[in-house]
């Protein structure tokens, strides 16, 4: 099923989604009117129905004048994890992650979400570094990057 407008907009690009693992939210990456500049991280609820609410954008502590994208939302300890390059980085693409201490009727607002921080190397390097999942448990994970040689991460 193709999503609806609070996804796809006709016009602009909406890439990277990220189903919350108790799948009553959607995260993605969007260049959608309303954002802080290039691919920012927005977010859909899903209803008890599959129906999607409007989009909303994560806000100025998460996005930045660049491009974010590719979340992945750890459930277990309320952490998000984007690549970003407009936050401080190494170089390209970084991985960082924020964490929202609070979840209201309203959704996730920019006031609780923590600064993003960079998850640093081995996992980071100058080059472009994304699509970051892991374990529920945190003792595994993945991500891509187009480094020459991708070394073992701990």
């Amino acid at each position: 099923m193709k999503l609806d407008q609070s996804v796809n907009l006709h016009g602009f690009k909406s890439m990277h989604p990220a189903l919350s693992e108790d799948e009553s939210v959607l995260f993605y990456s969007s260049n959608r009117p309303g954002g802080y500049g290039g691919m920012d991280l927005w977010y859909c609820t899903i209803d008890d129905y599959g129906s999607l609410s409007l989009p909303h954008n994560l806000g100025s502590v998460v996005n930045t004048a660049s491009d974010e994208v590719s979340p992945f939302h750890h459930y277990y300890t309320h952490t998000l994890y984007f690549s970003s390059e407009g936050h401080t980085n190494l170089g390209g693409f970084d991985i960082f992650k924020t964490t929202f201490n609070d979840e209201s009727e309203f959704g996730f607002d920019d006031s609780i979400w923590s600064t993003p921080a960079n998850v640093c190397q081995p996992i980071n390097s100058s080059r472009d570094d994304k699509f970051f999942i892991l374990s529920d448990d945190q003792l595994n994970g993945y991500f891509s990057s187009d480094r020459e040689k991708c070394e073992e991460c701990t």
